[in-house]
């Protein structure tokens, strides 16, 4: 699995963790991480995990809704700069960027027409 992928999969486990009442451990979270991270991405290890139990990180998992606030991106970035090398930090950006999107509108909800062939939900 790639950086962005691996970070679309961590929000998806991350967002359902939130809804479990002690989802939102750090020790369990840090091995949501451990178990995410294949062969491939034993060098992102330190730094998700490090970024799991972060304060600005946690807190932003705990708000209604999840992860949505904008400032959130940067004050991440400061704080892996903080710690981690240059090269590690601009790997972890794709990680980032999928990890904080925000949720697609549907395309019905946007009132933008669904291409030719599509079936309507």
């Amino acid at each position: 699995m790639t950086p962005a992928p691996l970070g679309l999969r961590l929000r998806e486990i991350l967002l359902r963790q939130a809804q479990d009442p002690g989802g939102l451990d750090g020790r369990r979270l840090q091995g949501v991480v451990g178990d995410l991270c294949g062969a491939d991405q034993q060098d992102l290890l330190p730094a998700l995990r490090y970024l799991v139990v972060c304060p600005p990180f946690l807190r932003a998992l705990r708000a209604r809704p999840p992860l949505a606030d904008p400032r959130l991106a940067d004050q991440l970035r400061a704080a892996l700069q903080q710690v981690f090398a240059p090269g590690l930090c601009a790997r972890m950006a794709p990680v980032l960027a999928q990890l904080l999107a925000r949720p697609a509108v549907p395309a019905a909800a946007t009132g933008r027409p669904r291409p030719p062939g599509r079936p309507a939900p």
